[in-house]
């Protein structure tokens, strides 16, 4: 299309596309918006000239909140394209382009605020009842997963209808103007200080694995920022007893779009998905790896790849479950923990933010003595592993790339590592004690396991640790 535009006699054509741009077609629309992304960039003329006509700038603008998907992102290309010279800036800022993007979600979330504080809340231990009481019948009904995915609690209220409405109102509960929780989460990783963390960011963000040790900032101290969720689950003393009952209180979490911003857009695409119980392969994983090569799955009884799992809604005989395959060897392994419990979420939250990320994940893995979860592998992401009970050896292997993995692309699996030659390379070995944290960055192969042979580490034999992941997005890179 740039070939043909600078042969445009662009007045006359102008002319037509307010037109063009209000088609009910939304073919025409998009092609449009093309043509007006591909002009603005073609020739500094073409953009100010572009960026002149009132008409186009307003209608791009209200495009990118249509309703229809591919005329929304169409629309974003030729916003940025446009943006891309200084005259299309300015004329952007003059029609208050950001305000309008913004618009319909704060008015939104502005409407929540005007609810009285105490009349929310009251009103949110209440859903929360209702939620808690429905999930625990979900879970020892023996009705089918479409039903349990569309069944009715009361009238015509939908379950996911009841998520919906206390996510609503407890979601600009947590909007503060400023943390106060960032150089509390900074020091619990990386000690106090500003030398610690900016000689982490020079010297081995993406470059080189890295064990942490914080002594001051015992991970299990009353003051750790992990306290509070392991006295809340009642874990340093009773696992694996205490593992259902806080499996029977989590609901699964549907998988989104990564680089969705839009969270009332999120919403609206799984509100059909929220409030059901954990979902195997999604939410929750129950594996193990023999003699570090094959992974086993206990409620897929035959080796299979971890992709290949057909996925099923767990019930309550599934949870109690666990603990038995948790005595034969096999690791728990729960993601997306930052959706489960508000002191993780706070965690990941201000992770994020000092990543200068839009979000972090966190997963948690309990393992048995003498055993390994998961095979060796490579992630498309960073990782800090939060050693919270027991002891771990990992085992972290050169990075077989010099290139940095991108986000969602196919990571190396064991036989692809053992087919480069990764088995007779050199690993760096460390030994993860209570408190300790350990940096993983993307693309570096790791295996974990618990024969830790120490006369040295804690008397505890199982290990609990969670990772920290840092997806780092294409945009923010």
């Amino acid at each position: 299309m740039l070939l043909f535009l600078p042969q445009l006699h662009l007045p006359p054509f102008l002319a037509l596309l307010p037109s063009l741009l209000k088609s009910d077609c939304a073919e025409i629309v998009c092609k449009s918006l093309d043509i007006v992304g591909a002009a603005s960039l073609a020739t500094l003329e073409m953009s100010e000239q572009i960026a002149a006509e009132d008409e186009i700038v307003k209608r791009l603008i209200a495009l990118v909140r249509n309703s229809k998907r591919e005329i929304a992102i169409a629309a974003c290309n030729a916003v940025l394209d446009l943006s891309a010279a200084s005259a299309g800036r300015l004329r952007l800022l003059d029609f208050r382009a950001i305000e309008n993007f913004m618009e319909p979600n704060l008015e939104e979330i502005q409407l929540l605020q005007l609810i009285p504080t105490d009349i929310s809340e009251t009103f949110l231990v209440h859903l929360r009842g209702l939620l808690g009481a429905v999930h625990e019948h979900r879970l020892h009904s023996t009705s089918s997963t479409c039903d349990k995915r569309n069944d009715f609690f009361a009238g015509n209220i939908r379950v996911c209808n009841l998520v919906e409405s206390v996510f609503m109102l407890s979601i600009n509960r947590g909007l503060l103007p400023e943390s106060i929780y960032l150089e509390y989460i900074k020091s619990g990783i990386f000690g106090s200080g500003e030398a610690s963390i900016e000689s982490f960011f020079s010297e081995v963000w993406e470059v080189s694995p890295k064990l942490l040790r914080n002594a001051s900032n015992d991970l299990l101290s009353e003051d750790s920022i992990f306290n509070p969720f392991l006295q809340y689950h009642r874990l340093k003393d009773a696992i694996p007893s205490s593992l259902p009952s806080m499996l029977k209180c989590f609901t699964s979490c549907p998988a989104i779009v990564a680089d969705e911003l839009d969270i009332l857009h999120v919403i609206e695409e799984i509100k059909s998905h929220l409030g059901y119980p954990i979902i195997y392969n999604q939410d929750i994983r129950v594996v193990k790896t023999q003699s570090g090569e094959q992974e086993l799955h206990y409620f897929q009884k035959q080796p299979e790849s971890r992709c290949s799992i057909s996925p099923h809604i767990f019930s309550i005989n599934d949870i109690l479950e666990c603990e038995e395959a948790f005595k034969k060897g096999y690791s728990i392994a729960l993601r997306g923990m930052e959706f489960r419990c508000q002191t993780i979420s706070v965690i990941a939250d201000e992770l994020a933010s000092l990543f200068g990320q839009p979000s972090a994940g966190v997963n948690m893995y309990l393992t048995p003595s003498d055993s390994q979860g998961l095979a060796r592998h490579s992630d498309d992401h960073c990782v800090f592993v939060c050693q919270l009970i027991g002891t771990k050896r990992w085992k972290v292997y050169p990075r077989p790339d010099s290139k940095l993995p991108r986000l969602y692309e196919p990571c190396y699996s064991l036989h692809g590592l053992e087919d480069e030659g990764h088995e007779g390379h050199e690993h760096q070995q460390f030994v993860l004690k209570e408190g300790d944290i350990l940096y993983i960055p993307r693309g570096f192969p790791h295996e974990a396991i618990t024969d830790v042979d120490d006369d040295n580490v804690a008397t505890v034999k199982f290990s609990l640790h969670m990772t920290l992941a840092i997806e780092i997005e294409p945009p923010f890179e």
